[in-house]
C-alpha cells in the first residue's frame, strides 16, 4: 500500500484485496444469489404429454434447494444487490490494525459517489470536494432537540 513503510504478510495482502473489493461493490455491482439456496442441482425428470411439436416424453429440469427450509424450487432463487463493507475477523496478533491502515492508505484520495440528485464539486480555496445540491442534515423535520 502506498504510504505504508512496511511489507504486508500474505494473509494481510489477501485481507486488503478482499476489503478493497468489498468497498467497490454495492454501487450498481453484481447481484448475489440468496445464500440459503443451493443449485442448480442436477435435474429432475418430468414427463410431458404429447404435443404436435415435440411428441412428449421426459424433460430434464434443473432445480434449487433451500438448505435452511428443505424447500425445492424449479425457479431460480432470488438475488439482491450486494452491499459494501464487511468484518475483518483475523485472530489476535495477525495485524488487523496494519491491514486497516493499509486500506486507508490505498483509498486515500478516493471519494464516494454523490448522493442521488447531487453533483460533486471541488472547492479550490479549501482544496476539498463537496456535494452541490446535497440534502442538508439540518433541513427537514424530525430528529431530536427541544
Amino acid at each position: 500500500a502506498p504510504g505504508l513503510q512496511l511489507r504486508l504478510h500474505p494473509h494481510q495482502i489477501a485481507g486488503l484485496s478482499w476489503m478493497r473489493r468489498r468497498e467497490r461493490c454495492g454501487w450498481g455491482g453484481p447481484s448475489v444469489v440468496d445464500p440459503r439456496w443451493v443449485g442448480p442441482i442436477g435435474a429432475r425428470t418430468t414427463t410431458t404429454t404429447a404435443t404436435t411439436t415435440d411428441g412428449g416424453g421426459d424433460v430434464e429440469t434443473p432445480y434449487w434447494l433451500n438448505a435452511v427450509s428443505g424447500e425445492m424450487s424449479l425457479a431460480p432463487p432470488p438475488s439482491y444487490v450486494d452491499s459494501p463493507g464487511g468484518l475483518l475477523c483475523d485472530e489476535p496478533g495477525l495485524g488487523k490494525t496494519v491491514t486497516a491502515l493499509a486500506l486507508i492508505f490505498a483509498r486515500r484520495g478516493a471519494r464516494p459517489p454523490p448522493p442521488t440528485g447531487a453533483r460533486a464539486r471541488f472547492c479550490p480555496e479549501k482544496r476539498a470536494w463537496f456535494y452541490k445540491e446535497a440534502p442538508s442534515l439540518s433541513s427537514g423535520g424530525g430528529g431530536g432537540g427541544g
